[in-house]
């Protein structure tokens, strides 16, 4: 699994494991692509219960019990899907935060050169 960047490079999701303001914590290290695909996979279950939270407060707020079958068929009206929107967003930006601040030094290294 890797990604290209520019002119033909060459990264690895690997490559961009990055802890704030450490520098590299498992560049390369053996494991990395399943590391990184558990993190996705518990960043998108997260993020749908987010989803469902939102669903249960808003039941809630209507002044019904949230109960399975409620949260089963509540349809999020166009507010709930912005506000659902955005904290898919916010949560996506602090997850791959470190990925691009990775790339953008990688980027940066490689022009100056």
């Amino acid at each position: 699994m890797s990604m290209a960047t520019g002119k033909g490079a060459q990264y690895s999701p690997a490559d961009f494991i990055y802890a704030r303001n450490h520098g590299p914590v498992f560049d390369k290290a053996p494991g990395n692509d399943e590391l990184m695909e558990m993190v996705l996979a518990l960043t998108a279950e997260v993020s749908i219960l987010r989803d469902r939270l939102d669903t249960h407060e808003r039941i809630a707020a209507n002044g019904d019990l949230p109960t399975y079958d409620r949260v089963e068929d509540y349809e999020a009206d166009e507010e709930a899907t912005g506000f659902r929107a955005r904290t898919r967003k916010r949560i996506l930006d602090k997850v791959f935060r470190p990925l691009k601040v990775r790339l953008a030094r990688l980027v940066a290294e490689k022009s100056e050169s």
